[in-house]
């Protein structure tokens, strides 16, 4: 879009240039040809006039005398009444059919002959256009960048809004949208709030629908089976009875083998739809947003990475959710007066861990904060469990990392 709009507005900018310079030109050009043969009439004229009385004077008509109405690259031709000739200025050699000229008889029967060479017209042309070619050249120039701003203030929220629908897209539903000037990116920025108000609200009733599905349907599925084999136990039941019962029996196993695998395929298909996230960086960016927290915001706690990761630790889930998960497992730290966090980073096969051991824990006040941790946890198949009051995240992982695995 920004490269449109600035190939869009430089082609306007030079079009407007192109349109107001050319004409712009050709007046100038027409101007200066018609104030220099007003010009050069005019001089004719008081020399014709300056001539005349020299005559009746009886003065001679001198080179020196005829040389002081003219100017740089103009000549001048007396012809008197009885033929003789003076010529000054520039040479007969240098005429040309564009010079302007200028003849005026006198009274005596000779005449002048003004010729103003076109050389020196054109040099005047140039002048004069000049400028008007440098303003041209410079609003060329510096038409791009002046569009480039401009295409950058126009397309920045839109810009925006793409990078947002982005994340959106990738299931990071609390993402801000701030509001924008422009009316049509307000617009789509007021779209997307409420797009992504439904879809959390439509992936929370999702994560609902799959956490309580298994005890639902699984659970009384079971008691059902098991209330038919008691039956069909019983002394009281007809051996045809409980033969029939006993049928039953293998269509309710197809009904919980459906169930489980509708259940493993939903779980699947949450896993695909989640991020992946290398958790080292995630959790190195905790660790410093504890220990320098915002003036105001929280209070801070020390902590220490145990040791070093050997590589990526990529697991199914968002940045923004692990990040949310940490923070709330570090505030746990806060509340219960730790004094040091000791992060240690592993994984097994199935799941990436971080494990945050408190020292100098002093005043409990309650689980809280660890309670939203767990239930953060459990929307992307984690878990949050507590080992002699020390916090584990276990999260699923994803294809590839070279960190170290842990028993």
């Amino acid at each position: 879009m920004r490269s449109r709009l600035i190939v869009v507005l430089v082609a306007l900018a030079v079009a407007i240039v192109a349109l107001y310079g050319l004409p712009r030109a050709y007046f100038l050009t027409d101007l200066i040809h018609d104030a220099e043969a007003q010009e050069t009439r005019h001089v004719a004229d008081i020399a014709a006039i300056a001539i005349a009385e020299r005559g009746r004077g009886a003065d001679d008509v001198t080179p020196d005398f005829l040389e002081s109405f003219l100017q740089t690259q103009e000549s001048l031709t007396f012809v008197a009444a009885d033929g003789s000739r003076v010529r000054v200025g520039f040479p007969a050699e240098a005429d040309s059919a564009e010079d302007i000229v200028a003849t005026r008889p006198l009274p005596d029967g000779g005449e002048i002959t003004l010729r103003r060479s076109a050389d020196l017209i054109d040099q005047r042309v140039e002048d004069a256009l000049m400028p008007l070619f440098l303003v041209g050249l410079a609003l060329v120039i510096l038409a791009p960048l002046l569009m480039w701003g401009l295409a950058e203030r126009l397309s920045r929220p839109f810009r925006e809004l793409a990078g947002v629908a982005e994340r959106i897209g990738q299931g990071h539903f609390d993402e801000p949208i701030r509001h924008h000037r422009v009316a049509e990116a307000e617009a789509i920025a007021e779209a997307l709030r409420r797009a992504s108000a439904r879809w959390a609200e439509l992936m929370r009733r999702e994560r609902d629908i799959a956490a309580n599905a298994s005890h639902e349907l699984r659970t009384p599925i079971s008691a059902l089976r098991v209330e038919i084999e008691d039956l069909a136990s019983w002394p009281q039941t007809p051996p045809d009875v409980a033969a029939e019962l006993h049928s039953y029996l293998p269509q309710l196993d197809r009904l919980n083998a459906a169930v489980r695998t509708y259940l493993d395929a939903a779980q699947a298909q949450r896993l695909t739809d989640v991020d992946t996230v290398d958790l080292v960086p995630v959790v190195r960016a905790a660790m410093q947003r504890w220990e320098a927290p915002a003036e105001g915001a929280r209070s801070a706690v020390a902590s220490v990475l145990v040791e070093e990761p050997e590589g990526p630790m990529p697991v199914r889930a968002s940045q923004a959710t692990v990040g949310q998960i940490l923070d709330l497992l570090f505030r746990d730290a806060v509340d219960r007066g730790a004094t040091l966090v000791r992060v240690q980073l592993g994984c097994t096969d199935a799941f990436g861990r971080v494990r945050l051991s408190l020292e100098g824990e002093t005043s409990p006040t309650g689980d809280k904060a660890r309670a939203a941790a767990s239930q953060t946890a459990l929307e992307v198949d984690g878990r949050v469990s507590i080992v002699d009051g020390h916090s584990t995240l276990l999260l699923p992982r994803a294809p590839g990392g070279t960190a170290s695995r842990v028993s």
